[in-house]
């Protein structure tokens, strides 16, 4: 029998137990001693760095959340706001719109009657400006061109009995010296809009808001 003493890993008193064998890592210390400590392996370094970099994707992740959150609440009030407009701005406008279509006929009528008075002085010659109330149009004696007028709109025109052509037809003539016959053209709706006036001694041409009686 081999009495010589066995590897003392192996070695045990009679009875007694083993402890169970370590699972830790033995601790293995640097070349440089106690004090320094050991640079980590690149598979853990790899991991904390991951680990890192994930925490800050999900901090930003969350602010961009958070972000996102106000800008749809502020989509929802511009929502709420021009869906409020949409409700609110038609009725004004069509409300405004009469009114305006009617000073932009006034407009338009007194641009062709300044348009004969330049005529006739420039050219030196009697010029009418000629008004169908039933065509809806007028236009400038000598030029071809015939301005159409809106529908719904009252039209009437005052002026000399020797430039009323029938009932429907008639004008205001302009002399070369910038003089007229004078008159006047109604435009309204529902009673109320603008007069287009002729001064026959000067053949000044302005505008001013009307109110039938």
């Amino acid at each position: 029998m081999d009495w010589s003493s066995p590897p003392s890993s192996s070695v045990a008193a009679p009875g007694a137990t083993l402890p169970p064998p370590s699972l830790e890592s033995p601790t293995l210390l640097p070349k440089g001693g106690e004090g320094s400590k050991a640079p980590l392996p690149s598979g853990e370094r790899g991991w904390g760095e991951r680990r890192c970099s994930h925490f800050a994707l999900g901090r930003s992740a969350h602010q961009a959340l958070r972000r996102l959150g106000f800008t749809l609440i502020e989509l929802l009030v511009v929502f709420a706001l021009g869906a409020l407009l949409m409700a609110v701005v038609p009725p004004l406008i069509s409300a405004a719109l009469p009114g305006v279509q009617l000073k932009a006929t006034a407009r338009s009528m007194a641009a062709g009657l300044r348009l004969a008075r330049e005529e006739a002085i420039r050219g030196g010659r009697d010029v009418a400006f000629l008004l169908d109330v039933e065509g809806r149009s007028y236009r400038v004696e000598g030029d071809s061109r015939q301005v159409s007028l809106p529908a719904g709109l009252d039209l009437k025109l005052e002026g000399a009995a020797s430039e009323l052509q029938d009932d429907q037809v008639g004008g205001v003539r302009f002399y070369p010296d910038g003089s007229a016959t004078g008159g006047r053209v109604l435009i309204s709706r529902e009673g109320r809009g603008y007069q287009v006036g002729v001064a026959w001694l000067t053949g000044r041409i302005a505008i001013a808001s009307w109110e039938g009686d």
